[in-house]
């Protein structure tokens, strides 16, 4: 029996856990340095370069739809409306003195809490949505509030987040910026925000470190709060509610769950009764034994993972020990399959053997049986020990690192769809305990570079689908995961901006950001609009795609302002693209009504594309903008009145306009109303030109 070499015991660990019910705080910042302009992206030993296209476009496009189609239909599950504030709240233990704030709150719109700066999550967020809840309850059923938390880019200004805000309740955490010029620098945006909230109907919430205690009962006096601990005991009482309450008790007084849960912030509480229940309801219900669980799950279980890790020496042991930490659930086949799929990607010189020789696959999986799986559910009893394990193999032997990735790259192969969830989740907790998310981005880099089989390959084709649907999904998970999300949204932006990857990734990059939900447009079309430099049309197609996806939860005229700075004489493509997502968007809207929000926005839009576009550009989407608004008489009012505000008196907008709206000689009844309503411009318009003629449109 060949072993492997021995593993190191010297690993590091990260135990940073943020599951942890209603009281997880998101965390957009990551310990480490933020990658620098494209020089400090995963240029490690296993950094995947793919050079040149080789493949042909048509080929991508087709199967980009295919991934589209797929994409959405898994993303429905995971896009599904938000839970009420009342349901986020339904267990919450609200610290001392925060209910007095309410009224506050609700009277003033805002508010400020001051949290521990040596508690990295004290429960902030649950605090902020116990808050707005609070307001919510006496508001009338038409104007209730939805929760949000806004993703904001280093570049990104709090004030951005109301437009087109309405029935909001927003929660900004920057506690983690600590007292420095940045966290100063959050007051100032707060300070700035609260001057809109009356007129978008909004509330918010700022969550800062308590080291700002003088600066903001400067700046917010009469409007903050310090904020305090509850009873760790009664907030693990209300999470645990599934355990027998004699149980319970003895829990309580258990020495593994007394001190802790007398220095425990919620956040930590809710967690330890998160494993008490997971441990109870896996059947265990003796006290100890839920006892050692809990311990186990809090250590991460890193000496025991390095114990086991030393007991299996044979590399077909290890690679079956960790095909059952990664595909944990997927039942006895996936697993063996897993861990013959390691060894290849290994280069494991192993002895052929005829299936009729083999053993069954739950006789080999028995293998694992003094380390607690359970053959039948293929689940650890240890709760989160196969996270420990693969964080070993990845920390304890980066030479591994290529191999656990090639390995990683063919996995999606043996995963049923309905499986996909879990196993994309276990690549982002593993990303999570290496501190970044640098595995999750390369994982998804190889699954959407991952082979490009020929049409004629069946199951081939298969596999490759399955890895782009599972990349999209990943990045989109990742970008939006609260503690490596900060780190993966920097890492896709650097991508997009650079257009240094492979076409076949930026368009894996396009649909992940087009899956943002809507509390994360801004920074969604951020990226879209470097993305749509790239010269490659699949990449082009699905960033129009993207931005139509992400156009079905916006006001059109929101989308135009976004548009509007990507319309530019120097990036030719990207106006294109820009156009593209206008018009499809236009043509597939059927609402009565326009639903414009800012004029003044939407107005700049057309005054950048009579300025910038071509005109027969410029006439495919004058004529597309009139024909859509030519459903009712109000939209033909507003249509126009912004076009000809855009057109002022400058002779080249004007010449557009013009140009744009010559009479088609079409039939129909259609084409008719659009005459009559491109008449109406031109008549306008001659009211602007004559001289001496006030108009009330300004340039």
């Amino acid at each position: 029996m060949t072993t492997a070499e021995a593993w190191s015991s010297d690993a590091g660990d990260t135990n940073d856990d943020a599951d942890v019910g209603t009281y997880d705080d998101a965390e957009v910042a990551t310990p480490h340095s933020p990658a620098q302009a494209g020089r400090d992206l995963d240029q490690s030993t296993h950094y995947v370069t793919v050079s040149g296209d080789q493949y042909q476009a048509q080929t991508i496009v087709f199967q980009q739809g295919e991934v589209a189609k797929e994409v959405t239909t898994i993303l429905k599950k995971r896009l599904t409306t938000a839970q009420t504030l009342t349901e986020q709240v339904r267990r919450y233990v609200a610290p001392p003195g925060l209910g007095d704030h309410v009224s506050q709150l609700a009277t003033g719109r805002s508010l400020v809490l001051l949290c521990p700066a040596a508690v990295p999550r004290s429960g902030q967020r649950a605090a902020a949505a116990f808050l707005i809840h609070r307001v919510d309850e006496s508001r009338a059923a038409a104007t209730r509030l939805n929760f949000q938390e806004p993703l904001l880019d280093k570049d990104d200004e709090a004030t951005g987040t109301l437009r087109d805000a309405k029935n909001v309740g927003l929660f900004f955490d920057f506690v983690e910026r600590g007292d420095g010029p940045e966290a100063v620098d959050s007051l100032r945006q707060f300070g700035l925000l609260e001057q809109g909230l009356a007129e978008a109907g909004a509330f918010a919430v700022l969550a800062v470190s308590d080291a700002l205690t003088e600066e903001a009962e400067k700046s917010f006096p009469g409007r903050v709060h310090h904020l305090r601990r509850p009873a760790g005991e009664a907030v693990f009482r209300s999470r645990a509610a599934e355990i027998p309450t004699s149980l319970l008790d003895a829990l309580t007084v258990h020495e593994v769950f007394r001190q802790r849960l007398r220095e425990a912030w919620p956040p930590e509480a809710t967690r330890l009764a998160k494993l008490a229940n997971r441990a109870y309801q896996a059947g265990i219900t003796d006290l100890d034994g839920i006892a050692r669980q809990v311990v186990g799950a809090l250590s991460n279980w890193q000496d025991q993972a390095r114990k086991d890790m030393r007991q299996f020496g044979s590399a077909p042991q290890r690679a079956l020990l960790l095909a059952a930490a990664m595909l944990e659930g997927s039942g006895p086949a996936a697993i063996v399959h897993g861990r013959d799929l390691l060894l290849r990607a290994g280069d494991f010189p192993a002895e052929p053997t005829n299936p009729l020789e083999r053993t069954d696959v739950v006789t080999e999986l028995e293998a694992l049986h003094d380390i607690e799986l359970n053959v039948t559910d293929t689940r650890f009893a240890r709760f989160e020990y196969g996270i420990a394990v693969l964080h070993l193999a990845w920390q304890g032997f980066p030479g591994l690192h290529l191999v656990l990735l090639r390995w990683l790259e063919r996995l999606p192969s043996v995963i049923t769809p309905d499986g996909i969830d879990e196993f994309i989740a276990r690549i982002i907790a593993l990303s999570v305990r290496d501190g970044s998310g640098q595995i999750a981005v390369a994982v998804a880099r190889r699954w959407a570079n991952g082979r490009r089989p020929a049409p004629t390959q069946g199951t081939a084709r298969r596999l490759d689908k399955a890895q782009r649907v599972a990349a999209v999904i990943l990045l989109r998970d990742a970008c939006l995961h609260p503690q490596i999300g900060g780190d993966v949204r920097r890492r896709v932006y650097e991508y997009a901006y650079y257009l240094k990857s492979p076409a076949a990734f930026r368009v894996v990059l396009a649909e992940a950001v087009g899956a943002f939900d809507v509390h994360h447009q801004t920074a969604a079309m951020t990226r879209l609009k470097h993305l749509a430099r790239g010269p490659e049309e699949e990449v082009m197609t699905a960033v129009v795609r993207a931005g139509a996806r992400l156009a079905s939860e916006m006001e059109l005229g929101r989308l135009l302002e976004y548009l509007g700075g990507w319309l530019s004489a120097a990036n030719p493509r990207r106006t294109e693209v820009a156009v593209q997502v206008a018009m499809q968007v236009m043509t597939e809207l059927d609402d009565t009504e326009l639903r414009l929000g800012s004029t003044a926005a939407v107005t700049s839009f057309w005054r950048t594309a009579l300025a910038t576009l071509p005109s027969a550009t410029a006439t495919a989407l004058i004529r597309c903008w009139i024909r859509l608004a030519a459903t009712s008489e109000q939209n033909r009012s507003a249509a126009i009145h912004v076009l000809l505000g855009a057109a002022g008196t400058d002779l080249r907008r004007v010449g557009q306009l013009f140009y744009a709206t010559r009479p088609t000689s079409e039939p129909g009844t259609e084409e008719e109303i659009l005459n009559e309503l491109f008449q109406q411009v031109r008549l306008r318009l001659d009211e602007v030109l004559t001289p001496g003629r006030d108009t009330g449109w300004e340039d």
